[in-house]
């Protein structure tokens, strides 16, 4: 399955580059004629041509000198450009200032990173103009602007620069705010690989905040298996957002994007249901979610209802696997069908004939192997309110659970009422083929042959 990615350009100078100055169309000549002339908003746009080879053959060496002539006639935009291009860094850095101090949100961000590096060819590392500079670029408007306020986030939130949670949490509310353009969030079906890493990240909880399923389900996964965010330039690495495991907010965020029928995100459900989520702390795990069979079973059901083959493949592991009658050679008066809860879980029902403690003979039903929520070595009510399908007819069961020293788990169920038990024995008594058994998370088949025999014995064991 090919990760979804964000839609973004793979550098601010690309960016940039493709953005004519001019709502005029110009032909080539019309621009070269007016960049003669010195127009800097011609010589800008013709030096993008340049660059793409539109009208023109392309050549990056009269690129830069049309951008240098743009910049020199204060044309911020190919100030910063130039800036970051130029091979000469002390003729670079004259430039790109020559961008921040017009106020130009790019150029901010690019000194405000730069500040906050130990090998930067451009300045030496000055945690406090960092700063300076990227709250000026989050100042202005648009996503650039709410790129430097994630950094800001980031800054704060990291040990390394006395993290401060409060401030921190105040700079990702002010990123959260600046306006994002929807082409820049929205997420694709294919790789995008990008620069920047870390606006990938931004644009993404942006995204997910904004209510896109396929960013609320990416943002799912990254707390679901923890993922390192980082600029690819490695003296950018301070730049770095890692979000640890964390199951609650994977939850969250799946189960968001599962609530719009996302087929992917009800996948990544089951499987955390499957394998639970945890950290390892001082040798022992320590759970987020613990595992949840039935809840896997029903995460993988609706996604393969959605269409997802992997999950239709083990959607097809599940099931009854063998299906043994009435007083059979492993199951004395009793039934037994031997079921796959799960890819991991073997789980066996049996239904048997016995008596409570009104001495009067019942219909009740043992479940082994299920992992079921009550104390260990102890009987306890644990869902009065649950509801068997018998047939498709609704039945309400008493449930009883009880799991061993040995962490192994076992179910006691029964009707609830005279009137769910008498259909249940009816059923038992007319059927001649397998009793379809439902509940939450499973399906089960149960045969009736030798029922009637068994109920007509006086015997059975006592519940």
């Amino acid at each position: 399955m090919k990760k979804i990615a964000l839609l973004i350009t793979s550098s601010l100078v690309f960016l940039s580059a493709c953005v004519f100055a001019s709502t005029k169309y110009y032909s080539t000549n019309e621009l070269i004629q007016l960049a003669g002339q010195g127009d800097a908003k011609a010589q800008f746009e013709l030096s993008n041509r340049y660059w793409i080879g539109s009208g023109v053959e392309r050549d990056l060496s009269k690129r830069m000198k049309l951008l240098k002539q743009a910049a020199s006639g204060e044309h911020i935009e190919a100030m910063y450009i130039y800036g970051t291009m130029v091979e000469n860094p002390i003729e670079g850095l004259k430039y790109i200032k020559m961008a921040a101090n017009s106020n130009f949100v790019q150029a901010e961000l690019f000194l405000g990173e730069h500040f906050l590096t130990t090998n930067s060819s451009y300045v030496d590392y000055d945690i406090n103009k960092a700063i300076s500079w990227l709250e000026k670029a989050s100042s202005n408007s648009g996503k650039y602007a709410g790129v430097a306020a994630y950094r800001l986030h980031l800054l704060y939130i990291r040990d390394r620069y006395s993290a401060n949670i409060e401030i921190a949490e105040q700079w990702l509310a002010k990123a959260l705010s600046k306006h994002v353009p929807k082409s820049d969030y929205e997420l694709i079906s294919e790789i995008s690989y990008g620069e920047d890493n870390i606006q990938n990240l931004f644009f993404m909880i942006f995204a997910a905040k904004k209510g896109l399923v396929d960013a609320q389900r990416e943002y799912g996964k990254d707390y679901l298996y923890g993922v390192n965010y980082y600029k690819d330039n490695k003296d950018l690495r301070p730049f770095q957002a890692k979000l640890e495991k964390d199951g609650k907010k994977a939850k969250k965020w799946l189960s968001l994007a599962a609530s719009k029928g996302d087929a992917n995100a009800l996948y990544s459900l089951g499987f955390m249901y499957k394998h639970g989520v945890y950290h390892i702390e001082n040798k022992k795990a320590v759970w987020h979610i613990k595992p949840d069979h039935i809840s896997s079973a029903t995460s993988y059901r609706k996604a393969a209802q959605g269409g997802l083959s992997e999950a239709q493949e083990i959607v097809d592991s599940f099931g009854t696997k063998t299906v043994e009658g009435w007083n059979k050679k492993y199951s004395p008066n009793s039934a037994l069908t031997h079921h796959i809860s799960n890819i991991y879980e073997d789980t066996y029902f049996r239904a048997k004939v016995g008596y409570l403690s009104d001495n009067k003979k019942h219909i009740y039903f043992k479940i082994y192997g299920t992992k079921v929520d009550c104390d260990k070595g102890e009987f306890s009510t644990w869902d009065n309110d649950s509801v068997w399908q018998f047939n498709n007819q609704g039945v309400l069961m008493t449930i009883m659970c009880d799991i061993n020293a040995d962490g192994d788990g076992s179910i006691f169920t029964y009707p609830a009422s005279k009137k769910g038990e008498q259909f249940v024995i009816n059923l038992f008594q007319r059927e001649s083929n397998n009793i379809s058994i439902e509940r939450e998370g499973f399906d089960f088949k149960m045969s009736p042959k030798g029922f009637t025999k068994v109920w007509g014995n006086s015997s059975g064991d006592v519940l």
